[in-house]
């Protein structure tokens, strides 16, 4: 008897949009993390990203870049549906934007991460911090 089929995905290496970004911050839980108004030029400002869709459309997944376009560049906003987490998703759009942004901007980046023990559990992913959090 053999596990589950495994899941697939389809990822777009593109900024989420505006609508994109909201949808998903309501599914997890961050609907008042950000200043709505101010959220379009936020994401203008990014570097790079990546939006996760299932086979047939439906957003699960998003990570994008910010940072000052020479040397220092951030994960911001990595985020997977919860019907969709322990797929290893959290890991895709962090791994893939740090790719991006290290061929379209500097080889040998810094990067960070705005990780905090209230966020570690959601946001923080793919090595790039130590969550304080279990």
């Amino acid at each position: 008897m053999s596990g589950p089929e495994p899941r697939t995905y389809v990822f777009d290496n593109r900024i989420p949009t505006l609508p994109e970004h909201r949808f998903l911050s309501d599914q997890v839980g961050w609907a008042d993390s950000f200043r709505w108004s101010a959220m379009a030029a936020s994401l203008a400002g990014s570097c790079c990203g990546t939006v996760v869709f299932t086979p047939s459309g439906h957003m699960v997944g998003m990570g994008r870049v910010v940072g000052d376009g020479a040397f220092f560049f951030y994960l911001q906003d990595i985020a997977v549906a919860p019907e969709h987490r322990d797929a290893g998703l959290g890991e895709v759009p962090g791994s893939s934007t740090i790719s991006s942004t290290r061929s379209q901007h500097v080889p040998a980046a810094t990067r960070s991460s705005d990780c905090s023990p209230r966020t570690a559990r959601d946001r923080c992913t793919g090595g790039l911090a130590s969550p304080a959090t279990p």
